[in-house]
């Protein structure tokens, strides 16, 4: 991945355990695990969506 690291971001092995429990139908152009860390940044953050760094996606897509 191309972006910074968070500390609210889940690791690969993490990820790897977590993707199979998450049953969604991804529309998005981005990639799952990436929708995931913006999430969780904001819930680890409290700040709102418009606040989330540009190397997450998009705000909209987040929430």
């Amino acid at each position: 991945m191309g972006r910074k690291r968070y500390s609210s971001d889940v690791g690969i092995r993490d990820w790897q355990r977590l993707e199979p429990l998450l049953m969604v139908e991804c529309t998005s152009k981005w990639p799952l695990s990436e929708v995931v860390n913006g999430i969780l940044y904001v819930l680890k953050n409290g700040c709102v969506w418009r606040d989330v760094p540009g190397d997450f996606p998009p705000w909209q897509t987040l929430y």
